[in-house]
């Protein structure tokens, strides 16, 4: 008669690294006569033994490639073959690539997005000494936002910067660097182009001098959607102007931490140009300009448009003589 099929209740730990080797525990019932133990692909049994009906010891080896994930466990008796379904997950530390922005300035509290792989059950983060991390969400397995604030004394240089799950800390050696706060204000001396019209969208250059800014402005109706500090002396930005813009100058401003910058009148929003819809099928007809006939043979005309649809040439008169 065969003995009962084994149960498997749990596993601890459950979970391990890519590349690692751990030791760990099995419980449940009817261990056996015990045949084999699996922790399926990518995962080597090197050795296990049967501390008692309830229990065994196994240690095992994972592939340095091995796929995160769950996976299944399973004991083979000759009662039969008893199974944890995902019972254990194969999984990794985080891994980060870069920062953005990767710098501040000290006094200064900023938003930060922080880019890499596996961030997944992340349970910190962290800039380094002088700088508190006073919130961050963990926006996929890819992403992470998070606001820190530096100390207006801290040391300048790099830190590292880390994050951590529960399957270890993920470290980017030098990913930020604190530096000194800005002491002169900036100041604004172009803007190139320096008008737009009304609902108009544009990419315009801004050229000055101390440049590390938080906010750049060009007044009511114009919305910076976006912008760069190129370098000291120039920010490249994005603006819209709004439909109906009230038309005229407007300052356009620069604010770093030590002060703003404006350039009074530095931008002007231009009333949209009407375009002109004349007669005979939409063709602008001026005064110098009259319709004849396409039948018509011109001597001392020239023609000049033709009116789509009307059956019009548009001409100007250069001769009186005119022969039908």
């Amino acid at each position: 008669m065969l003995p009962p099929a084994p149960t498997i209740t749990s596993v601890s730990p459950a979970r391990g690294n890519q590349g690692e080797s751990i030791d760990l525990t099995i419980t449940g019932t009817n261990f056996s006569k015990v045949e084999d133990v699996s922790f399926g692909a990518g995962i080597t049994v090197a050795s296990f033994g049967m501390d008692s009906s309830t229990q065994i010891t196994a240690s095992i080896t994972i592939a340095a490639d091995a796929t995160l994930g769950a996976r299944s466990i399973s004991v083979t008796t000759p009662g039969g073959v008893g199974m944890l379904s995902e019972g254990f997950a194969v999984t990794a530390p985080p891994t980060i690539f870069g920062v953005d922005p990767a710098s501040g300035e000290r006094g200064e509290t900023l938003n930060v997005t922080i880019t890499g792989i596996v961030f997944t059950g992340v349970t910190d983060v962290s800039f380094g000494t002088g700088i508190t991390v006073t919130d961050f969400t963990v926006d996929s397995g890819v992403q992470i936002t998070a606001t820190i604030s530096i100390d207006a004394d801290t040391a300048t240089g790099t830190r590292d910067v880390s994050v951590t799950t529960e399957a270890g800390t993920g470290t980017l050696v030098s990913g930020f660097t604190v530096i000194a706060a800005l002491s002169l204000e900036p100041t604004v001396i172009g803007v190139t182009p320096n008008s737009a019209e009304q609902g108009e969208t544009l990419r315009v250059t801004i050229t000055g001098t101390n440049f590390g800014g938080t906010d750049v402005s060009f007044g009511d109706d114009v919305t910076v959607s976006y912008f760069t500090v190129d370098s000291a002396t120039q920010i490249t930005a994005t603006i819209v102007v709004a439909a109906d813009a009230v038309p005229g100058a407007r300052d356009v401003s620069v604010t770093t931490s030590a002060g703003t910058g404006t350039l009074a009148d530095g931008f002007t929003v231009e009333e949209k140009a009407e375009e002109d819809e004349g007669e005979a099928g939409g063709c602008s007809c001026a005064s110098i300009q009259r319709g004849v006939p396409v039948s018509t043979v011109l001597i001392g005309w020239t023609v000049v448009g033709l009116c789509w649809g009307s059956g019009y040439y548009l001409v100007r008169k250069v001769s009186r003589r005119t022969r039908k």
